[in-house]
C-alpha cells in the first residue's frame, strides 16, 4: 500500500491526532460548531485547532499539546498532561489525575470546568 494511500486512509478514519485546518476562504460562521475528537492512549499528542474549532481528547496517559484559535478544549480520561498554547476560551476537564496548563498571553482566563479527582487547571508558569 503506497503512503499516500495509506496516510489519506488514515485520516479519513480519524486515526492521525491532528486535523487539516479549515480553507482560509472559508468564513468564521462556516467553522462555528466544528468538532474533533482524538483517542490516544500512552501518547505524544500535538494538534493545531481550526478557527473556532471545539478539541476534545479522550484517553489516558498522554502528552497533549493544543495551538490555534480553538474554542474550547477538553480533556476526557486518566493521567493526561495538557498544554494548550492556543486561544481557547474554555477548558474542561473530566477524570482523574490530569494535568492541564494554559498559556497567558495577552488574553483573559479561559472558563474552566473541572470534574473528577487530582485535576488541575492552572496557567503556565512563565521562566
Amino acid at each position: 500500500m503506497s503512503l499516500l494511500l495509506r496516510t489519506s486512509l488514515l485520516l479519513v478514519l480519524g486515526v492521525l491526532p491532528f486535523a487539516v485546518p479549515a480553507a482560509k476562504d472559508q468564513s468564521a460562521t462556516a467553522d462555528q460548531g466544528r468538532k474533533v475528537s482524538v483517542s490516544q492512549e500512552g501518547q505524544d499528542v500535538v494538534h493545531f485547532c481550526a478557527e473556532l474549532e471545539d478539541a476534545r481528547f479522550v484517553g489516558s496517559n498522554n502528552r497533549i499539546e493544543v495551538d490555534g484559535p480553538c474554542n474550547s478544549v477538553s480533556i476526557v480520561g486518566t493521567g493526561n498532561t495538557a498544554n494548550v498554547l492556543g486561544l481557547a476560551t474554555q477548558i474542561s476537564v473530566d477524570g482523574n489525575d490530569n494535568k492541564v496548563s494554559w498559556a497567558a498571553g495577552d488574553r483573559p482566563k479561559p472558563t474552566t470546568t473541572i470534574n473528577g479527582r487530582g485535576n488541575v487547571v492552572e496557567r503556565q508558569k512563565t521562566e
